[in-house]
């Protein structure tokens, strides 16, 4: 078993793939026995957490002349205290940090290459090993300078992960059919505009068809002020960023994440595992996310017509639809949380020869 401190910008139930992909792995890990500790700048997962058995750390990341140093010292209290074998880092500053402070430690530091839009990641080359969450993503960013050699591949993976006790039920939201539906950060890079373009041209052939775009971002105003324009406005609906999620893919007759850049979508699994009809887009990890198509129809990013084609293929073609539901859920073992722990289980035994024991009770942080 192995003593692990992972560092994130913060821990804020906000949708953000990246905290919760690395909630998920913090959260596997303690439950397969590791002693996890948890370093950010805090917000509302600390309960979950807590309920895990995880300790939670704040540390204050921000990258201003004042605050480095502090970070620093901070950052160096709580390694000096947890002993750690491993300090896993999910982020830029936090990869730089744990770098600083190692020639007066004894662990080794892991980045997760999460993003691909997140070109700062490329700093993580000077951790002792990288993780990329697919095969595609870890080829990008070996193109883009990252030491193959240090390079691994461990997917992403949600089924059993404690984190979904923190969202909402699953009572219904009475959405009306048929329902297209998409949970993303309002972003450009979400495809945003594509899917209302593609739900513009389909919304004659399909009258009764609503687009519900689940979640919250920097762009919803511009999105909404876009949707605004559309003949197709009245059935297009934007709830925000909502807990209960899951719902509106359980009612969805169909999915949709139009991607014009991703790495491995958690979206895709939580979709997957609700047994919807996916369409994705053929960007970063998501074919093999999506098994090449068997999974779910893909077309290509920033083409509104061939998302239009394929959502009319699913609301026009039962077979279509009730094929992709199938596939959806065949082959989600490979997504389960434990799988994951194991993966990165491996990476940790090239680096660490001799464990500390995670029994051994660690110092008190100052």
């Amino acid at each position: 078993m192995y003593r692990i401190v992972h560092v994130l910008n913060d821990v804020r139930n906000l949708g953000n793939g990246i905290i919760n992909a690395a909630l998920d792995l913090a959260c596997g890990q303690s439950m397969a026995g590791h002693d996890v500790t948890v370093v950010s700048g805090g917000g509302e997962y600390e309960s979950l957490l807590r309920s895990r058995g995880i300790d939670h750390q704040i540390l204050d990341q921000k990258r201003s002349v004042g605050n480095v140093p502090k970070a620093l010292h901070r950052f160096n209290s709580i390694v000096s205290a947890r002993k750690p074998d491993i300090v896993h880092c999910h982020n830029m500053t936090g990869t730089v940090l744990a770098t600083l402070s190692k020639p007066f430690h004894s662990y080794s530091v892991v980045g997760h290459l999460h993003s691909l839009h997140q070109r700062s990641s490329r700093v993580m080359r000077i951790a002792d090993r990288t993780i990329a969450v697919s095969k595609e993503v870890g080829n990008e960013f070996i193109k883009l300078g990252l030491p193959a050699r240090k390079m691994r591949f461990v997917e992403n993976a949600v089924i059993g992960s404690p984190r979904y006790s923190a969202y909402g039920g699953t009572t219904s939201v009475g959405l009306e059919q048929p329902a297209i539906v998409t949970v993303a950060g309002m972003f450009q890079r979400k495809g945003i505009t594509e899917l209302l373009t593609a739900f513009e041209a389909i919304s004659e052939k399909v009258p009764g068809a609503n687009l519900y775009l689940v979640g919250d971002g920097p762009d919803l105003a511009e999105f909404q002020a876009h949707a605004a324009t559309l003949k197709s406005h009245p059935r297009i609906h934007f709830p925000g960023f909502r807990s209960d999620f899951q719902a509106y893919m359980r009612e969805a007759a169909v999915f949709v994440l139009a991607s014009r850049l991703d790495s491995f979508p958690l979206v895709l699994i939580e979709a997957r595992e609700m047994g919807s009809a996916i369409i994705g887009t053929q960007v970063g990890g998501v074919p093999e996310l999506l098994n090449h198509g068997k999974a779910g129809l893909l077309v290509p990013p920033h083409d509104a017509d061939a998302l239009a084609g394929a959502m009319l293929r699913v609301l026009t073609e039962p077979e279509t639809a009730a094929r992709l539901k199938r596939g959806a859920v065949e082959d989600l073992d490979r997504f389960r949380l434990e799988h994951m722990v194991r993966n990165v289980d491996t990476v940790y035994a090239e680096l660490v020869k001799q464990p500390v024991a995670a029994t051994a009770k660690a110092a008190r942080i100052g």
